[in-house]
């Protein structure tokens, strides 16, 4: 038998809580779950709703938690080198002259004057 090895997940969960007393005939129930008095949640697969399973919630509580609808999911840095600033302030300004589209570009690089 191979080892058991430990995996990070790639995506979000979809999950909702268990109803007391629901069905569970088309949901993936461990033997040793006890969704009746544990009251944890059923996942289910993204991509295929058909696929679902209890998640015990200890578990749940350990390992998840629910993602706020305003927080980014992904915060990007970006960064450029001075050279590569310099030459879209060059291609920004062959476009729009010394204007307020100039001006407004160089506050947000953060410089005063193109």
């Amino acid at each position: 038998m191979n080892e058991f090895n430990q995996y990070k997940r790639k995506g979000l969960s979809e999950m909702r809580s268990y109803v007391k007393g629901e069905d569970l005939s088309k949901i993936s129930v461990s033997d040793t779950d006890d969704p009746e008095n544990d009251m944890g949640m059923v996942a289910r697969n993204p991509k295929d709703h058909n696929d679902q399973w209890y998640v015990a919630k200890k578990y749940f509580e350990d390992n998840l938690e629910l993602i706020e609808e305003d927080a980014p999911d992904i915060t990007i840095t970006v960064s450029f080198t001075q050279q590569e600033i310099e030459s879209l302030q060059s291609k920004v300004h062959s476009i729009t002259g010394d204007g307020e589209v100039m001006e407004c570009f160089n506050k947000l690089l953060g410089n005063q004057a193109g």
